[in-house]
C-alpha cells in the first residue's frame, strides 16, 4: 500500500524535485508552499509523513510542528532545514521524528523515511 507524504516548503524547485523523486519511489505526494495550506490539507486527508521546512513565510516551524502533532499525532514529521541552533533543536524536541539539514542527499532522505515509516 502506498504511503501518503506531504511536503511543506516555500522553495518551489525543492517541492518539484522531491515530488518527482518520491513519486518514482512509489509514494503518493502532495505539496504545500505555506503552513496554513498544509494545516488545511492534513485536516482533510491522512498523511503518513510530513516533510517540512522550518522557515516558512506564514507560520514559524515550531508552531506548525506542534499543530501537526496535535491534529495528527500518528503522522511522522521530518524537518528539512538549514543549520538548526541548539535552542531550536531543544524547542522542537518531541515534535519532530527526524531532522535533515539542507542540502541533503536524496538517498539520505529516503533512508530516514523508510526508517520512520517502516515496510
Amino acid at each position: 500500500m502506498k504511503k501518503n507524504v506531504l511536503i511543506v516548503d516555500d522553495e518551489k524547485a525543492l517541492l518539484q524535485i522531491l515530488s518527482l523523486v518520491l513519486r518514482k519511489e512509489g509514494y503518493n505526494v502532495d505539496t504545500s508552499e505555506t503552513g496554513r495550506a498544509a494545516l488545511d490539507m492534513i485536516d482533510r486527508q491522512f498523511y503518513d509523513l510530513a516533510l517540512m521546512d522550518l522557515r516558512l513565510r506564514d507560520i514559524e516551524g515550531p508552531e506548525l510542528l506542534r499543530a501537526f502533532s496535535a491534529r495528527r499525532p500518528n503522522m511522522k514529521r521530518i524537518v528539512l532545514s538549514g543549520l538548526l541552533t541548539s535552542e531550536e533543536r531543544k524547542e522542537l524536541n518531541g515534535c519532530a521524528d527526524a531532522y535533515l539539514e539542507k542540502p541533503f542527499k536524496t538517498e539520505e532522505l529516503l533512508k530516514v523515511m523508510r526508517e520512520k515509516l517502516g515496510p
